[in-house]
């Protein structure tokens, strides 16, 4: 009796924390309440019972994902996604004409066109014809790449005809537009000439004027001069004085070139020095 009561007392005075609470499967559980705890009280509450029209059986279907390993014996509709990638490695149609850009290819004409039908029947042809190392498949596939050597030849060829007859095309419209301003330029140019040397001779004109109204006034001063201070027959001192005069002269250093031009150009004017 003492033995059953020593060890409900070790029993009772067993707590387990720390590193020691690993070892156990279900940590005690303490059935006295606490100073702090909760005790939350059921409300006594009422309950309304609703009847729907329609089953929830009807209202829901479960539906599931067809995978490669089916999980029940149902069969199932295959379901077929909208695009496919396939891991055949297969060189995409598009590149093909990945040479073409915008002027040279594109916008396509009726000759690229019929360069792209041609390249999907080659590509047609390749995919029927099986692979083999016999040497009439060496014999066939050297014929049809000559044959499509000498096809595109051909539509280089007439590309070139067609970008030669553009260039002579454009040359020719160079050269007469070359030929337009030109002529243009040269009659702008003639109009000024013209206008200019109107202007030249209007001006040469009055020059002439001018000159000859300087000159016959000068002629005239010094005749009157010479008349009224030499004496007859004496040359020597006739000479000195007229020279004399026309030294004094008032006379412009422009017409002074002038009359320099006129006497020494004219024999009527060399006379006078003698």
């Amino acid at each position: 009796m003492d033995m059953n009561r020593a060890n409900f007392s070790e029993k009772n005075s067993c707590y387990i924390s720390g590193a020691d609470l690993c070892k156990f499967f279900d940590r005690p559980i303490e059935t006295n309440p606490k100073v702090g705890d909760i005790v939350e009280v059921e409300e006594e509450g009422t309950f309304i019972v609703y009847e729907p029209a329609v089953s929830d059986a009807d209202k829901f279907v479960s539906t599931s994902t067809q995978t490669d390993y089916r999980e029940s014996e149902a069969q199932t509709d295959p379901w077929d996604p909208p695009f496919k990638v396939t891991k055949v490695l297969e060189e995409p149609e598009v590149l093909s004409i990945r040479n073409f850009s915008f002027g040279n290819g594109l916008p396509a004409s009726l000759l690229e066109v019929n360069y792209i039908s041609e390249l999907r029947k080659n590509r047609k042809l390749k995919k029927e014809v099986e692979p083999s190392e016999d040497e009439t498949f060496e014999r066939k596939k050297q014929i049809i790449c000559n044959q499509v050597r000498n096809d595109w030849n051909y539509k280089i060829s007439i590309l070139n005809e067609k970008q030669n007859e553009k260039l002579a095309a454009m040359k020719s419209s160079l050269v007469a537009e070359m030929k337009r301003h030109a002529d243009k330029k040269e009659k702008i140019l003639t109009n000024l000439w013209t206008h200019k040397m109107a202007e030249m001779n209007k001006q040469n004109s009055k020059l002439q004027q001018k000159l000859r109204k300087e000159i016959h006034t000068l002629e005239s001063t010094i005749s009157s001069k010479d008349s009224d201070i030499l004496e007859p027959g004496d040359f020597s001192k006739r000479r000195i004085l007229s020279q004399s005069t026309k030294a004094k002269a008032p006379i412009s250093q422009g017409t002074e070139y002038m009359l320099s031009n006129y006497y020494l150009t004219n024999p009527a004017g060399m006379l006078k020095f003698c």
